[in-house]
Parts: structure tokens; sequence; C-alpha cells
């Protein structure tokens, strides 16, 4: 009987530390996005957004549609790479948001027509489907210097295990 119960124990201590946090789902989620870009291009970009998608730059970009001619040119461009790696991941604790940041490099055309490498920042948000998957609520690639420093400090800062996480933890 004293085995039995032991045995049981084990179980549930392996169980408990083999577990997946909601972060490290969110940072695979990220880690996918980019594998699927790399191997699909375009078509791999396409597969985590939705009509309420947004890609905030200069003039955002919102819904799948939209998102696709927007990026439909520089897919097109056999010499296009884009590739990231997350660094941070937080799910909010509702545990249907979070988000990533993390580092890119990129090689577009320039309007002369010469290859050009660009490296940087990105912060993406994200939103748990229904079905369980992750999908891009929002992503900002090329964080400027100051945005990403206001960022970091933001966010190093925000209490997230807050029931009211539009205060920030804050009062």
């Amino acid at each position: 009987m004293r085995f039995i119960g032991l045995t049981c124990a084990l179980f549930l201590l392996v169980g408990a530390a083999t577990a997946q946090r909601p972060e490290d789902a969110l940072i695979q989620a990220d880690r996918e996005f980019a594998k699927q870009t790399a191997a699909h291009r375009l078509d791999g970009w396409m597969t985590v957004f939705t009509n309420k998608s947004v890609l905030f730059s200069e003039n955002p970009v919102i819904g799948v549609d939209a998102i696709r001619a927007a990026y439909q040119k520089l897919f097109n461009d056999p010499d296009f790479r884009l590739d990231w790696q997350p660094t941070k991941a937080e799910v909010f604790p509702s545990g249907n948001m979070g988000y990533t940041l993390g580092r890119y490099q990129g090689v577009f055309r320039n309007a002369k027509g010469e290859n050009v490498r660009q490296s940087g920042t990105y912060l993406t948000v994200w939103r748990k489907d229904k079905d369980g998957s992750w999908k891009v609520e929002g992503k900002r690639i090329r964080l400027r210097s100051r945005i990403r420093q206001v960022c970091a400090r933001k966010i190093g800062h925000l209490n997230l295990s807050a029931s009211n996480p539009t205060t920030h933890g804050k009062k």
C-alpha cells in the first residue's frame, strides 16, 4: 500500500515538473511562426494572423487581406529573408493574452535595388484562439531604441499577476 502511495506521489511530481508554463507555450508559438515563415515564406507568415490583427508602422495594416497585400512584394523577392528569435514572453493573468519580445534579422532590397541587412527588436502581442492556438493580435518590428528602452523599462515594472492588467499593477 505504501508503495502505491509513493508511486502516485512520484507521478504527480513528475507531471508537475514537466507541465509546460504558459510562457513556454507562447515562446514555442513564436518559434513555430518563425519556422513556418522561413519554410513557406508569405504563406507561413500568414498562419498566425486574423482579421483583427494589426501590424504597427507609420501606416498600420489591419486584417489578413491587408497584411497579405502589404507583404506580398517583400516575400516575392527571392532575396528577402526575415528571421527572428523570441527572448522573452509573458502571459497576462487571463491566460488568453500575452506578448513576446525578441531580436530579428532581415535582408531586403532598398529603393536602389541593393540588398540591405537590418536587425533590431520586435514586439508581438498574442491572443489565444478558441482552439487553444496563439494568434497575433498586434506586431511591431524594429522598435526604435527610445521606444525599446521605454518598453523594457515599463515591461520590467509591470505586475502582470495583478487582478486588473489594465492598471499594470498600480492602484
